[in-house]
């Protein structure tokens, strides 16, 4: 066997045996010409392979440059909007008015879809600007870059009213954000002024609301109404107040950052001064208030500590007219409200701040501070015009009233189409119930309501532990077995119920106590406090019975579901006494409807209430 090496590989050559016949030299010549042979073959086969190793390359070439161009061609094609970018970087933007902006947009943060209209990271770009540069935009566009998209492109986009707008901000080493959900400026003939900065959250405080409705300022055009050149102070354009909480294209001083923090410090020193002033003027207002009143007779004020009356001795369910000219026993420890017109005149000047104080049902005690409150006159309907930053750990949640005017339960000034917020009452929970201002002194919360039969009360164990029905003082509804539980589980409440026959005859009837367990218990009706009233006693034959509707039998009768027998969900003892949830019109099986033993089998008229004792 003869081993030759060929182009780096070994070929096995079979051997021939000699033959006598033929010379050395000829089976040499012999195997040469085979050798030959067989190593243009291999030559032949590297070729090949050459020749489609090439073409691999090149179209694998030619497909990279196809996908480059067309990265290339989606980055710079036209949208309309960032909702339909797929990628963070730059592209061409289609605005209102059929121009091509390039711009630059984010699909990280906050569920993406954001065009960024100003970025800053190193102070590169100057941000010292023209109006015209403002107007127009400045700096490269690009993700890496520093520049201002420009008003009059932020103002096309925004006027419709459908944009939100995001801040975030870094510095030292701490980051925040803030979100409103709504942006809007006006145009330049306006100023592009910031109509719209609302439905602010994030864990930076609302300090836009400080530039809202203000027109913006350069070096070159002075728009704000402040004293002095704001945009020469900071060194750039922007929004300006009386108190800017924020500027974020400031130039002179880095990003703005120190001087800011500098003034909010003066500006806090500052307001606590003169929140000390207020408080010692609000102080001798009082006390002359107190002395003052001492001498008439239409109004009895509290004069001293000793003559403090029980909390909650004041009724705040009151008319239009006593909550404009203020009610109660004016004193530090008394309770009243000053009244609107006495506020708005304290307030109309914009330069007063609110302090909120509040102690909840377990008296823990806690603040909240506005940096300004004000409240228009009677012509406004004493709207409340305008608040300022929050403070405080009770939460901001009055800035929700901003620009809403006062209501009360003979004036509805509110905007709910369903009725008047002032005789509803609405919980932080998550229920509403109507509220009635004239029923036994007033305070009540309807927890059940039926007079029409326009809502079944045949009903789910599920809907009557979450409520049904049209919460209002003209609908039918159940409020809701967790939210009554939630409400009574203090064992404070009193219930009133309110019933009308088959005749029309109207009569009620008071318990004391009121209380229904949680859910653990089936919504279990726990004892039941003294009763008075006409409708006659039936309802403590229920006590500690749970709750059972169709689909969950909790009661104690045996081999009968009261609530399908009766079609409604209730406290039943042995299918009888009462049933408030019945079928509105007597059922020709039953013989009962709205049912109180004693005084109607088939009520017309049903209301349950509950109160505070």
């Amino acid at each position: 066997m003869l081993v030759v090496p060929i182009l780096g590989s070994f070929l096995l050559v079979t051997s021939v045996a000699s033959s006598q016949d033929e010379p050395d030299t000829l089976q040499w010549e012999r195997r040469l010409t085979q050798l030959e042979l067989k190593l243009q073959n291999v030559s032949e086969v590297q070729n090949s392979i050459l020749i489609q190793q090439n073409s691999l390359l090149e179209s694998l070439a030619s497909q990279f440059n196809q996908m480059l161009t067309l990265q290339t061609k989606h980055q710079q094609r036209i949208i309309k909007s960032c909702d339909e970018a797929t990628t963070s970087g730059r592209y061409r933007l289609e605005l209102p008015d059929s121009s091509i902006k390039p711009v630059v947009c984010d699909m990280k943060e906050l569920d993406g879809g954001w065009l960024v209209i100003q970025h800053r990271f190193s102070g590169a770009v100057s941000f010292n600007r023209s109006w015209a540069e403002y107007r127009d935009g400045f700096g490269p566009v690009g993700k890496s870059d520093e520049f201002w998209l420009g008003l009059e492109t932020v103002h096309q986009l925004t006027r419709g009213g459908d944009y939100e707008l995001l801040v975030e901000l870094e510095h030292n080493d701490s980051e925040g954000f803030a979100r409103y959900q709504k942006f809007e400026l006006a145009g330049e003939d306006e100023g592009y002024k910031m109509v719209a900065v609302d439905e602010h959250h994030g864990n930076m405080g609302d300090q836009l609301q400080f530039s809202k409705n203000n027109k913006f300022s350069t070096y070159d055009r002075i728009n704000d109404e402040t004293a002095g050149n704001s945009p020469q102070v900071y060194g750039c354009g922007w929004w300006f107040s009386g108190f800017n909480a924020v500027i974020l294209n400031g130039c002179n001083c880095g990003f703005g950052y120190e001087l800011l923090e500098h003034r909010l410090e003066q500006m806090e020193l500052k307001k606590q001064k003169e929140f000390e002033v207020q408080n010692a003027l609000l102080e001798s207002m009082v006390k002359g208030l107190t002395a003052l009143t001492q001498q008439t007779s239409q109004v009895r004020w509290l004069a001293s500590d000793s003559d403090v009356a029980p909390r909650g001795s004041v009724n705040f369910n009151r008319s239009w007219t006593e909550y404009r000219d203020g009610f109660g026993n004016v004193g530090l420890s008394g309770e009243f409200w000053l009244g609107l017109e006495t506020i708005h005149q304290l307030t109309k000047a914009g330069d007063q701040e609110l302090f909120v104080q509040l102690k909840n049902e377990t008296g823990h005690s806690a603040y909240g501070r506005y940096k300004r409150f004000q409240v228009a006159g009677a012509d406004q309907k004493y709207r409340l015009s305008s608040l300022g930053e929050f403070s405080g750990a009770i939460g901001e949640k009055l800035n929700i009233s901003r620009d809403e005017a006062f209501s009360t339960y003979d004036k509805d000034n509110d905007q709910w189409t369903d009725g008047n917020c002032a005789q509803i009452l609405v919980v932080d929970g998550g229920f509403t119930s109507a509220v009635t201002p004239e029923t036994h002194d007033g305070g009540w919360l309807v927890i059940q309501s039926r007079s029409s039969g326009s809502v079944n009360f045949n009903r789910s164990w599920t809907e009557y532990r979450d409520g049904f029905g049209n919460v209002g003082l003209s609908g039918e509804f159940w409020l809701g077995l967790e939210t009554i539980h939630q409400l009574t589980k203090a064992g404070d409440q009193e219930l009133l119920v309110q019933l009308k026959d088959e005749t029309g005859h109207s009569a009620y009837g008071r318990y004391k106590r009121f209380q229904v367990a949680g859910a653990d218990q089936r919504y279990r009706l726990s004892p039941l406090g003294e009763f008075s009233g006409a409708i006659g006693e039936k309802l403590d034959n229920s006590r500690n019975e749970a709750f059972s509707t169709y689909d969950k039998d909790n009661d104690p009768r045996y081999g009968e579901n009261c609530a399908q027998k009766y079609g409604g969900g209730w406290w039943f003892y042995n299918c009888g006494f009462t049933s408030l949830n019945g079928s509105y019109k007597k059922d020709n099986n039953t013989g009962y409807g709205i049912f109180w033993k004693g005084f109607t089998n088939a009520g017309t008229y049903s209301r349950m209430l509950i109160r505070r004792r």
